[in-house]
């Protein structure tokens, strides 16, 4: 199971990360403008939080330490 975790909250910051890579992108070539990366870090942040929150992890078991895991991972 702490495997399972492991991976799912790997996979969920990678999806996480890309999306905001290719916004990122996406609006300094479309419409010339950028955010500072400490910016993008935060909205990577949040929006992994959003989604932990979003699976309903304290109603699952093989779930309830996710949000946590992603604490311990997360360090800025």
């Amino acid at each position: 199971i702490l495997k399972f975790k492991s991976n799912l909250v790997l996979r969920l910051v990678l999806q996480v990360t890309i999306y905001y890579i290719w916004r990122e992108r996406n609006d300094r070539k479309h419409n010339n403008s950028s955010r500072p990366v400490d910016h993008v870090a935060k909205l990577v942040d949040k929006m992994a939080r959003n989604r932990i929150y979003s699976t309903g992890y304290t109603l699952k078991p093989r779930l309830q330490d996710l949000m946590r895991r992603w604490f311990e991972a997360n360090s800025f």
